[in-house]
């Protein structure tokens, strides 16, 4: 749970609310991450279109292959998100 204040999903209007539907669609939740951001729906809107395009991009590697690599990337860096 983040310590600042956040915009919940029942809150949400205008871009927020959009980034969070389509999030809720993709995965069935809003992130913490995300949440933290939604103070600034312009950064919450740039950072979900940055996230699609490198977990949804549709690169050469294959679904599969990219979130393992994103697993060892996170474990090499301590991220435990």
């Amino acid at each position: 749970m983040a310590w600042i204040r956040v915009i919940s999903d029942a809150e949400a209007t205008g871009d927020v609310k959009e980034v969070y539907e389509e999030v809720k669609g993709k995965i069935g939740r809003i992130s913490p991450m995300l949440q933290a951001m939604s103070l600034r729906p312009e950064v919450l809107k740039r950072v979900h279109e940055m996230g699609n395009a490198i977990h949804f991009g549709g690169s050469s590697l294959g679904k599969q292959l990219e979130q393992m690599l994103a697993v060892v990337v996170s474990a090499t860096n301590g991220c435990r998100y």
